[in-house]
């Protein structure tokens, strides 16, 4: 009885030398680090090859650090040595640059490094800039740089309410 061609054993017998030699190997040839990849990601986006050491080696998580930066260096007129500085200086990175992008891109031409700077000032940045963009597109007139400190400041708050 022949086999058809699809159920070969050529084939088959590569595959399975292929796959146990793949399982010998050890897993960190394939897989580089989180440090390995803030540095790379980091240089990728032309930020000073003497701050980058630096700002890996010292984040709590290196690979959130290094996407901050790309997403607030691509998203936005920000440069990236001043992405990283903030990008380091809060506990949430991934959402600062989710905050920045999207008050960038959802509002009309807001000052960046005030966004910037508000986004890393907030506890909560992704409801923060979700305060900002739902503000600022309903309520005619709002400017962004008003929203941003409406939605800041708790001092904002009516007091006839």
């Amino acid at each position: 009885m022949k086999r058809p061609p699809h159920l070969s054993s050529r084939p088959l017998a590569a595959l399975f030398v292929f796959t146990t030699s793949a399982l010998s190997l050890p897993a960190v040839a394939f897989t580089p680090n989180e440090f390995q990849v803030c540095a790379a990601i980091l240089q990728d986006a032309k930020i000073d090859s003497d701050t980058i050491p630096t700002a890996c080696a010292q984040a709590l998580h290196p690979k959130e650090l290094s996407k901050c930066v790309l997403q607030i260096k691509d998203g936005t007129k920000i440069s990236g040595d001043t992405a990283v500085t903030n990008c380091f200086r809060v506990r949430r990175p991934l959402e600062l640059s989710q905050c920045v992008t999207q008050i960038v891109q959802y509002t009309i031409d807001p000052v960046q490094l005030d966004v910037l700077d508000y986004c890393r000032r907030s506890l909560l940045p992704i409801r923060y800039s979700e305060c900002v963009v739902g503000l600022s597109v309903q309520v005619k007139g709002l400017t962004p740089s008003r929203a941003m400190e409406t939605c800041i400041s708790a001092l904002d708050w009516p007091s006839e309410l």
